[in-house]
């Protein structure tokens, strides 16, 4: 689904990154977001999210309710599948930073589905850490959107609206080798992507390492 996403939002490379790294707590615009600082999936493309798509994901993974599928935009109800991952995905592009709260509870936020901040106004390091990868240094707008599931723990599974089901470490790995397995074959459909990457970065090292690359090769040019 978000390679799909990217492809349809004319983007040419697509990254997957599993971040096992577990990031600060102290600092943090949004203290309920602290038990979502550690590990993540994280995807990457290199076409910039619009106003529009800022407001039509909101429908889509913003609400329990059933009339919140109203407009979806390109984003169709597949984006739900992010939700098998995490309660509470977030996606950075441009000067925005989104946190998506379908339950109403992570963030205090009793009425809204989430939070929108334009980033450059809040100084809190540790809300940002998650967010310096894919050469983004926070130094002006970033073109490019960043998609983050937070794994959701067995703490967070044990209280959850959305699915009780804990989605561990070694859940991402076995997710990545699956989609690994099949890209050679997805990525005959692809329109625009045409640079594909996974990686995974440990905690406590330096750099993320990548595992599995592909190009995609226009035999007709």
């Amino acid at each position: 689904e978000a390679l799909q996403n990217a492809d349809d939002a004319g983007a040419g490379c697509f990254k997957v990154l599993l971040d096992l790294r577990n990031h600060g707590t102290t600092n943090l615009c949004f203290p309920g977001t602290a038990s979502f600082q550690g590990p993540a999936l994280v995807t990457y493309n290199d076409a910039e999210f619009t106003e529009r798509d800022f407001e039509s994901i909101q429908h889509v993974g913003g609400s329990l309710k059933r009339d919140a599928q109203a407009e979806t935009g390109k984003f169709g109800l597949g984006f739900n599948a992010a939700y098998h991952v995490t309660d509470m995905p977030s996606v950075l592009s441009r000067h925005l930073l989104a946190f998506l709260d379908p339950s109403t509870k992570l963030l205090d936020n009793t009425s809204n589905s989430g939070v929108m901040v334009e980033w450059a106004e809040h100084s809190h390091t540790d809300q940002l850490a998650p967010y310096r990868i894919f050469g983004n240094d926070f130094a002006g707008p970033f073109g490019g959107t960043i998609f983050r599931l937070p794994l959701r723990s067995a703490e967070h599974a044990s209280a959850s609206r959305i699915s009780q089901r804990a989605f561990s470490a070694a859940d991402a790995e076995k997710l990545l080798e699956n989609f690994v397995g099949c890209l050679s074959e997805l990525a005959l459909f692809l329109q625009c992507v045409h640079t594909l990457e996974v990686a995974e970065w440990r905690d406590g090292e330096a750099a993320p390492t990548v595992r599995w690359q592909l190009r995609v090769r226009d035999e007709a040019r």
